[in-house]
């Protein structure tokens, strides 16, 4: 863009890529006047971004800057949050490859396998003679540990860093990947408790993602950075779908020393252990726990996420103890909760908090009961083969994938952002990911057309990848700095529920005929379009009292209104 004077200046800091030449007198980049993005001339218009007076508090902040560009020289620069965000789908990506991946190898672990690999190769028995029950040991181990970790994972994160948990997480699970060849050819309860830790590792994963959007995401910005970043979820289970099964097929080729009778399925292990390396190094490199931190992030840049976040990270919270871990210290004399940096008693007693723990709740429950129960019901009612395509498993996926980003796209637009307050958007993209999957479910239920029934499945799997834009970037919204805690504290109760749900089902069905299997269909829904009406009813999207610690609370009065008060301005905008 060209300015009043005709040199090439930088643009507006929310564009994605955006490449600039100065030509300043001095041979730096030409700082601005009059706001942080200048007044700008373009033709025979211009345009003002923001006040001055803003400008002058604004430009505190980074006045220890130095220049992006230097004269004569071209360069392209890169939002730094959108950096962040692409890396983190990868790390995403990463971990869920690492979860699914043996529910894919078991096959051919367990199962019956080809020698030559080819069809006229001779059959011969499985590696491992594992019962169903003791391969259900192996998929629940995980779990088990994922949600004996959940209440701990706000925790460790607040007191390690966003950053760094994650970056330990993946390089732990890469560690996992290549011990499981190894010790599931040793014994079963040891190969039971790897799987244990893998779930521990992996519990902190998305609190850690959670409280860096906390940090790096303008509130504008939220739901496409968020749906960009957890894309990379469902991109996983696609990556185990596909590359996984050809590996536990193929191996490395023939040439490998891995690739012989019966013996494939360690190089999918492998494979996704060297990628979780290849992976944490590049979040070392790539990601930080904050724009304050960020060595090469642009002034630009840094003043519109901190800005836009409207929080006072002035003043640092004391250091997380081990008891911040536990919200039963919310129960604890107030001598002690004084010395905490959790506020979990205004968390337990916030009905904003109770609200989202339903619905994520209700989401977790539906989606399990979804991903591990309907298949079962094709097979047992509609008398369907399992599906053993790659692809055709990895259907659903891919379209939760996609749908999961839709609300990112919709909400970046200014059109949205003028007419659709925060509050709006998230019941709105809430009650369509509930009620669709809840139809689809009833769908799937009363259809006995293979094909049909089948599509059903996959649009009802798609359709949830909508709450992207909905409860589950509340969290954010309620408190930035909590975030964290408060995407562990409700995965602890998704959890549950995700275990809950298959038991039941398998309860509600000892004779596997089709009425038995309308029973969970119904129950389903039924939690589906309960926790929609709560939460359209009693959601909120203002940040909580409590979100910045008890040295917020212990501010003026003047002060906490004027956060109000800035918070009531940009929800009036509907900016989201």
């Amino acid at each position: 863009m060209i300015n009043a004077r005709g040199d090439d200046i930088l643009v507006h800091p929310d564009d994605t890529s955006v490449c600039s030449t100065a030509y300043g007198s001095s041979g730096d980049l030409d700082e601005p006047s009059g706001s942080h993005y200048g007044k700008h001339a373009s033709g025979s218009g211009a345009f003002e971004e923001d006040s001055s007076s803003d400008e002058e508090h604004l430009l505190d902040v980074t006045s220890d800057d130095t220049p992006l560009l230097h004269h004569g020289q071209r360069q392209c620069y890169v939002g730094k949050r959108w950096v962040l965000t692409i890396t983190a789908c990868f790390v995403c990506m990463t971990q869920y490859a690492l979860r699914f991946d043996l529910s894919v190898a078991v096959v051919a672990m367990a199962g019956n396998v080809t020698e030559n690999g080819d069809d006229n190769g001779t059959i011969i028995g499985p590696e491992f003679s594992w019962t169903k029950k003791e391969q259900g040991y192996l998929n629940s181990a995980f779990f088990y540990g994922y949600m004996g970790m959940c209440l701990s994972a706000g925790w460790v994160v607040g007191r390690f860093g966003a950053q760094r948990s994650l970056l330990i997480s993946t390089l732990l699970n890469a560690l996992v990947a290549g011990l499981t060849p190894v010790v599931a050819r040793f014994r079963l309860d040891v190969f039971i408790v790897l799987r244990v830790l893998q779930g521990l590792s992996q519990a902190v994963a998305i609190p850690s993602i959670h409280c860096l959007l906390g940090k790096w995401s303008p509130r504008k910005n939220l739901a496409l950075m968020a749906g960009l970043a957890y894309s990379g979820l469902s991109i996983g289970v696609v990556l185990v779908f596909t590359a996984g099964s050809v590996l536990n097929a193929n191996g490395f080729g023939r040439v490998s020393p891995f690739h012989y009778s019966g013996d494939n399925w360690p190089s999918s292990f492998y494979a996704f252990g060297v990628l979780a390396v290849v992976v944490a190094i590049a979040w070392q490199w790539l990601a930080y726990e904050s724009p304050a931190v960020h060595p090469t992030i642009s002034r630009e840049e840094r003043l519109l996420i901190e800005s836009d976040l409207a929080s006072d990270d002035s003043e640092e919270l004391r250091e997380y103890s081990f008891l911040d871990a536990l919200p039963i210290s919310a129960f604890f004399p107030a001598h002690i909760r004084q010395r905490l940096a959790v506020p979990w008693r205004d968390i337990l007693l916030s009905r904003p908090a109770w609200v989202l723990t339903i619905a994520m709740t209700a989401s977790d429950f539906g989606l399990y009961t979804l991903l591990t129960c309907v298949p079962t019901y094709f097979h047992e009612v509609l008398d369907m083969p399992v599906v053993t395509s790659g692809v055709s498993a990895a259907l659903p996926y891919m379209g939760q994938s996609l749908t999961s980003v839709i609300p990112g796209l919709l909400v970046h637009s200014p059109r949205w952002r003028r007419n659709v307050s925060f509050l709006a958007t998230r019941k709105l993209f809430t009650a369509i990911s509930f009620c669709g999957a809840a139809g689809f479910l009833l769908g799937a239920a009363y259809s006995q057309n293979k094909t049909l029934a089948f599509a059903m499945v996959t649009m009802a799997a798609s359709v949830t990848g909508l709450i992207n834009g909905g409860c589950a970037l509340n969290h954010i919204d309620l408190s930035p700095r909590y975030a964290g805690v408060l995407i562990a504290y409700t995965n602890f109760y998704g959890s549950v529920a995700g275990i809950i749900g298959p038991f039941l089902a398998d309860a509600l069905t000892p004779h596997k005929n089709a009425s038995e299997w309308r029973v969970v269909f119904y129950i389903t829904a039924g939690v589906y379009i309960g926790a929609a009406i709560i939460y359209c009813l009693f959601a909120s999207a203002d940040r909580q009292p409590w979100a910045d610690g008890e040295q917020f609370q212990k501010k003026s009065a003047s002060s906490r209104n004027g956060h109000r008060s800035l918070d009531s301005n940009r929800a009036g905008h509907g900016v989201t």
